[in-house]
This record gives C-alpha cells, structure tokens and sequence, in this order.
C-alpha cells in the first residue's frame, strides 16, 4: 500500500544531490530554493538539513568526498617511494567519471558560476593543507609553499581538462600538466 500520510520516508544524500541537480538544470541555481530540492528529493525541509548545511554545499558533494578520501590515504604512506605529486595522480586515476562535479561541468547551464567561486575558498584551503603535509614542509616555508602553489595550479589546470574531457582520468591530466609545467619531481619522494 503507497504511503500517503505522515512524514516523508528519509532520502539519502545521493537523492537530493540527484534532486539538486535536476532542479539547477531546470530553472537555474539562483531560481531553485532548498524547498524545491527537498520536495522533488520527497523530504521535508528538516531532513534535507540533516544531509546538507546548505544549499551551496550540494555543489560540492564530489569534491568533499574526494577530499576526505585524499586526506585518508595519502598522508598515511604508501610503503612505495613516489613523488608527492605521483601519490596524488595515482588516487585521481581511481575518480570515476560519474564522480566529476556536476556544478563543476555543467555551470553554465545550471548556472552555478558564482557559487561556485563563493565556495572554492574552504576547498582550495583544504587542499593546500594536505599538499603541505604530503609535501613534509611547513606553511611558512618558501619551497613548501611555491612547491604547494604550483601543485594547485597543476591540479586546477588538470581538473579543467578532466570535467571539460573525453573519458581520460584525472590523474591523466595531471601528469601530463606537471609534464608540461616541469613538476615532475616537485616534492621528492614521500614512500612509507
């Protein structure tokens, strides 16, 4: 017997990023309230904030989540001597394609520009702080931080090309833009 009364049976998160990302295609980001996101997900308003803080973070769903897995697994050594930049290549080659950040690929249609620009400073930092504990330097140090700087600018342009891309990983792409900067040693070696 379908339910008809009472609270709404619980969504995942998944559902209301499927929800969010329906909806920011649909009628724009700007346009979309987290009411939308959880009537289309089947929640309450409540339960959409007990999965989200925000709206601004559904955008983020994938890169959070790869974060979480890079701060995991790298900083705990692989027991193989590689370059700092190699460990983080090896770890993007496992990013599947249906993990690109679909507020990343399609912001132009979803128009999701400037939230996104509102809310890459805690990721950016997030990133820059675990590049410079898998680097073994400290973030006042001038190599540490040149060394940091150019493996974001690396990982940014290489992010570029995956989400814009034909099926190639992300690790991929990011050899090949350290190829192309010169950073193929950047960082020595950081086996375990």
């Amino acid at each position: 017997m379908a339910r008809t009364r009472g609270r709404p049976a619980l969504a995942d998160r998944a559902q209301i990023d499927e929800a969010a990302a329906e909806l920011f295609l649909e009628q724009g980001y700007e346009a979309t309230s987290v009411d939308d996101i959880a009537r289309r997900a089947g929640v309450a308003r409540s339960s959409f904030f007990n999965r989200a803080a925000s709206k601004a973070e559904l955008l983020w769903t994938s890169v959070d989540h790869w974060l979480g897995v890079a701060e995991g697994e790298l900083l705990g050594g692989s027991g193989v001597e590689e370059t700092a930049l190699e460990r983080i290549a090896s770890l993007c080659d496992r990013i599947p394609d249906e993990d690109k950040p679909w507020a990343i690929v399609h912001r132009d249609a979803m128009g999701t520009r400037d939230a996104l620009l509102a809310g890459v400073g805690p990721r950016l930092a997030r990133y820059e702080q675990l590049l410079v504990r898998l680097f073994g330097g400290t973030s006042t140090a001038n190599t540490t931080r040149a060394q940091v700087l150019m493996a974001v600018v690396a990982t940014r342009l290489a992010g570029e090309r995956w989400v814009s891309g034909n099926g190639v990983p992300l690790g991929v792409h990011l050899r090949e833009v350290c190829r192309e900067l010169g950073l193929a040693d950047l960082g020595g070696t950081t086996g375990g």
